[in-house]
C-alpha cells in the first residue's frame, strides 16, 4: 500500500458525534470493514461514517466518490 499524506496530515472523517452537512451525498451501500479500508485507501475526499439503526452508511462529500463506492460496494 503506497503512504497518502492526506490520510494522515488531514481529518477526512467527520466523527460521528458531528452532524453530517446538508451537501454530502447519502449512499446506499452498507458500511463493511473491508469498504471502511477501501475508502481511506482509495479516496481522498471528505467523508461521515453514521449508525443508522444496526447498520453504517457513508455519506460523502465529493459525488464522484460516491458514484465510485456505490459502484465497487453495490
Amino acid at each position: 500500500m503506497k503512504f497518502n499524506p492526506t490520510n494522515w496530515y488531514s481529518k477526512r472523517e467527520l466523527g460521528a458525534e458531528q452532524f453530517v452537512p446538508k451537501h454530502f451525498i447519502k449512499c446506499n451501500a452498507v458500511v463493511t470493514p473491508e469498504s471502511r479500508i477501501w475508502i481511506i485507501a482509495h479516496l481522498s475526499g471528505r467523508y461521515a461514517i453514521i449508525n443508522q439503526w444496526i447498520e453504517d452508511i457513508v455519506y460523502f462529500e465529493d459525488s464522484k466518490e460516491a458514484i465510485l463506492y456505490e459502484l465497487f460496494w453495490s
